[in-house]
């Protein structure tokens, strides 16, 4: 009697490291889909900027230094 419920008690606690071990890997992958994206946008919102650059160098030369003040 008393080894079932030890075995089921170890039987649940493995199954609980089992999902945890899961989800962390799950997590994991989720961490590193998020800093691609985050790559990506930084990639996206640079080129935005050059394009900024490149059309009104002035009046961005000029937005910016406003910031600085």
């Amino acid at each position: 009697m008393a080894m079932d419920e030890q075995k089921r008690a170890i039987d649940e606690i493995s199954n609980t490291i089992g999902s945890i071990n899961e989800l962390a890997q799950k997590n994991a992958a989720k961490g590193l889909d998020i800093t691609e994206t985050a790559k990506m946008l930084v990639e996206k919102v640079q080129a935005i900027n050059n394009d900024i650059d490149e059309f009104r160098p002035d009046i961005w030369t000029n937005f910016v230094a406003a910031l600085c003040l």
